[in-house]
């Protein structure tokens, strides 16, 4: 590999790129390392982490299917959270319902820890040159504060999923990082996964029909 091409690693936050980007769109089936590639073309990535949680009922078997077809590229890996059941109280004062007003719902468990601890060890072991972290989580500013402290010349740089103007400002985000920009969502529909995955063991993964 030329020298002169950046050292680069990429941090995503799957839930937040999804729930951002994917959701409502027909590009879940998403090769990460071919769109990674695609929007940094001049950069060495020597890997890109996936932090994701897995979620419960039918669309647990969807996500099963990207995950493998996921690990078939040779730059990701996938490190699992979890989600852990939160009970939450309303409070809409103004809500008519008299009954009990408490309900559960799933929280996600560990992912901003989990990018921030990656990001650390990278950042003290000097693994890599460019930090590109995929989220509008506020809750990482301190982690990439670490980090330039830690490198005081690497670059990092936030890509925000999204196109709700409320998930573009990420105000914090953009003061402690180098560089911040939207994901460029015109590169998704050039950056999928083949339609059925081969794997090594001769599995086949095939694309969701809802996908």
């Amino acid at each position: 590999m030329s020298s002169d091409r950046a050292r680069t690693k990429v941090y995503v936050d799957g839930l937040n790129l999804y729930y951002g980007v994917l959701r409502n769109t027909r590009f879940k089936w998403l090769d990460l390392q071919g769109f990674f590639k695609r929007i940094r073309p001049h950069d060495d990535i020597l890997a890109i982490y996936y932090f994701t949680a897995l979620v419960g009922g039918t669309a647990r078997l969807r996500q099963r299917a990207y995950l493998d077809g996921l690990a078939s590229c040779p730059l990701v890996k996938i490190i699992p959270g979890a989600f852990k059941k939160k009970v939450v109280k309303c409070v809409v004062e103004k809500c008519s319902y008299t009954g009990r007003r408490t309900f559960v719902r799933q929280e996600e468990k560990y992912t901003d820890v989990q990018i921030a601890i990656e990001m650390l060890h990278d950042a003290y072991n000097g693994c890599t040159d460019r930090f590109v972290l995929v989220t509008a989580d506020s809750d990482l500013v301190p982690a990439v504060r670490a980090v330039k402290d830690l490198c005081p010349g690497s670059q990092v740089t936030v890509y925000l999923p999204g196109s709700h103007p409320r998930r573009l400002r990420a105000h914090e985000l953009r003061s402690v990082s180098d560089k911040a920009r939207a994901l460029p969502l015109s590169c998704l529909r050039h950056s999928q996964l083949p339609p059925i995955v081969r794997l090594g063991d001769g599995r086949e993964i095939h694309r969701p029909r809802q996908w």
